[in-house]
């Protein structure tokens, strides 16, 4: 993927919270000219229960920008087992939305 924009600044930043939470985020600006894209995802754990079985609750909030225009907007819910199934599922709209963006 050829692009201005560094490596560092495209890799998505994962911060762990407590009680098994995380939220993952980018800012990506390709240029002075354009406007920052932003994608942000948390994911909040519920335990297990009588009743229910463990649940990470994932949101994902994102706008993409191409130069000045907005592209697209990501608002996605889901819920999840594990985090790991969480964490994968973040990466693969992070993916589409580099797609828009770059």
């Amino acid at each position: 993927m050829k692009t201005s924009v560094p490596k560092k600044q495209r890799k998505l930043q994962i911060i762990e919270k407590e009680n098994r939470a995380f939220d993952c985020f980018a800012t990506i600006k390709k240029d002075a000219y354009c406007m920052p894209s932003k994608f942000y995802a948390t994911t909040v754990y519920y335990p297990a229960t009588a009743e229910e079985t463990q649940t990470y609750l994932t949101t994902i909030d994102a706008s993409a920008y191409v130069g000045t225009e907005k592209a697209k907007d990501f608002y996605k819910t889901d819920e999840f087992d594990t985090a790991r199934q969480a964490l994968k599922w973040i990466r693969k709209v992070y993916a589409e939305f580099l797609k828009i963006v770059l």
